[in-house]
């Protein structure tokens, strides 16, 4: 438990954190510093990498996940002759990616709003839109850059997924994904594919969104609330306690749009939705235009 790592140059103690301390764990960490250095993605990365683990101490379990799996993947259950994964990028920084087991590992798990049972979860899935473009051989540079253009899988140090997905907000299916309204082609069914294999349409998830969703709805109506109450203010003094109220909730509410706040993805598309219906006055105030 006292060996040490190295994330973004950041050292940080395996006993500091609740990830699984097995063999893929500790050689997915076993890489130099130098490529993590080198990496085009560093920005990004230690933010969803240090500051996750770092500052939030990840209270729950945590994989380090090969975006393209090392061992065998056979789309559609139909077995690639020849084909026994891309183990040699088992190491490669680009394709580490951190995943909660949720996501990753293979478990029996219900679909929100269908209730039909499945077992879902990523493990060693990389589908592509056409089978014939895989990278089956090691070191074929031009086979894999090939083959990026038909993945269907969103890579999300290379990708942004707030291109790809939105949340039903409201109403029945509260906490549900969905591919992004006015994706077509390839797009479309990364958004759709990945939605699946990275199980994101998990009854437990789903209603963990929708929780998040009470919480934060709950936030506005009481800065509505507010905002009548300025409205029929009399006195100078009452309009600007309101208004100072006000204001402070909303840069409040503003945090949970911040990368590492959980769903700010969907937390920033409830909010835009509330602050379309402000007053110049106050979208001015908290720097919206």
């Amino acid at each position: 438990l006292n060996r040490r790592i190295r994330i973004n140059d950041q050292r940080i103690p395996l006993s500091q954190r609740n990830i699984p301390l097995n063999s893929r764990t500790i050689n997915a960490h076993s890489h130099r510093s130098e490529r993590a250095a080198n990496c085009p993605h560093r920005p990004r990365l230690k933010v969803t990498l240090v500051r996750h683990l770092r500052r939030r101490q990840l209270r729950t379990a945590a994989d380090i996940e090969h975006f393209r799996p090392k061992g065998k993947s056979f789309p559609n259950g139909v077995v690639k002759s020849g084909f026994i994964g891309y183990y040699w990028l088992a190491s490669e920084w680009n394709n580490l990616l951190l995943s909660c087991p949720g996501c990753n590992r293979p478990m029996q798990a219900e679909i929100f709003g269908v209730g039909k049972i499945i077992t879902m979860g990523k493990h060693d899935q990389f589908p592509l839109r056409d089978e014939k473009y895989r990278c089956l051989k090691h070191g074929d540079v031009a086979a894999l850059q090939r083959e990026e253009k038909y993945r269907l899988l969103i890579h999300p140090c290379q990708e942004d997924p707030e291109e790809y997905f939105e949340y039903v907000i409201k109403d029945a299916g509260k906490g549900g994904i969905k591919a992004k309204g006015g994706l077509r082609g390839i797009k479309a069914e990364r958004a759709g594919k990945s939605i699946e294999v990275y199980a994101l349409y998990r009854i437990e998830l789903a209603k963990e969104r929708a929780r998040h969703l009470d919480d934060l709805q709950n936030r506005i109506l009481g800065i509505q609330h507010a905002m009548i109450t300025y409205t029929k203010a009399i006195t100078d003094l009452d309009k600007k306690f309101q208004m100072d109220f006000i204001n402070n909730q909303i840069l409040l509410l503003l945090k949970f749009e911040e990368p590492d706040q959980k769903f700010s993805a969907m937390s920033k598309q409830l909010i835009g939705e509330f602050l379309a219906t402000l007053s110049p006055e106050l979208k001015e105030m908290v720097g919206r235009k």
